[in-house]
C-alpha cells in the first residue's frame, strides 16, 4: 500500500469517525486493518475533545456560579460582616494584638503563626473599614447601611470598595509588621551567637 492510499484512508477513516459510520470500508484485508486503527483513532481524538469541550465547559460554570455568589456575598453580607466587626471591637482589639504578640515571639519565621497574625490584621481591617466609610457618608456606618434612603448602587460601591481593600489591606499590614519584626529579631540573635 502506498503512501497516497494511506492517506486516502486515513482522511476516509475520519470522516467515517465524524459520521459514525464505515462507508468507506476497504475491501482489502491489510487496507481494512490500516483502516479500522486509523478508525479507532479518529474516535479516540474526537471523544477527548469532546471531553476537553466539555470540561472547559465545566469549569467556566464553576467559576461562574462561584463569582455570582461572591458578588451576592460582596453585595449583601459585607454590611453584616462589617457591622459584626462593630459589634465584637474589643475581641476584634485583644485578637489582634494576641496574634501579633504570638507573633513576635516566633520571629515572624512560622507560617502558621504568621497566618493567625493574617487573621487577626483581616479583623481590624474589617473594623476600620466601619471608620472609613462613616468618615466618608458623614454618618455612622450601620446608620448608613441600614437607612431607607441607601440605594443598591451604594451598596455595591461600598462592596467593591470593600473587596479592593479587604484584599491589599490585611495582607500588606502583616507583611509589613513581619518584615520589621523580622529585620528586629534578626541582629539580637546574631550577636548572641557571636558572644558565645
Amino acid at each position: 500500500m502506498d503512501y497516497f492510499r494511506q492517506e486516502e484512508l486515513r482522511q476516509y477513516a475520519y470522516e467515517d469517525a465524524k459520521d459514525g459510520s464505515y462507508d468507506h470500508m476497504p475491501s482489502d484485508y491489510e487496507e481494512q486493518k490500516f483502516y479500522e486503527s486509523i478508525y479507532m483513532e479518529a474516535e479516540d481524538d474526537l471523544k477527548r475533545d469532546d471531553g476537553e469541550l466539555d470540561s472547559l465547559l465545566a469549569y467556566g460554570i464553576i467559576i461562574a456560579v462561584v463569582g455570582i455568589a461572591f458578588i451576592i456575598f460582596l453585595i449583601f453580607a459585607q454590611g453584616a460582616l462589617v457591622g459584626y466587626s462593630i459589634n465584637y471591637t474589643p475581641l476584634i482589639i485583644i485578637g489582634f494584638v494576641l496574634t501579633g504578640a504570638i507573633m513576635y515571639v516566633s520571629g515572624g519565621s512560622n507560617k502558621f503563626l504568621n497566618f493567625l497574625f493574617y487573621l487577626g490584621c483581616f479583623a481590624l481591617a474589617t473594623r476600620f473599614f466601619a471608620t472609613i466609610v462613616g468618615y466618608y457618608e458623614g454618618v455612622p456606618y450601620l446608620n448608613y447601611i441600614y437607612a431607607e434612603t441607601t440605594h443598591l448602587g451604594g451598596l455595591i460601591k461600598y462592596s467593591i470598595f470593600y473587596f479592593i481593600y479587604i484584599v491589599l489591606v490585611p495582607y500588606g499590614l502583616m507583611k509589613l509588621v513581619t518584615m520589621m519584626v523580622r529585620e528586629f529579631k534578626t541582629p539580637k540573635q546574631q550577636e548572641k551567637k557571636l558572644n558565645i
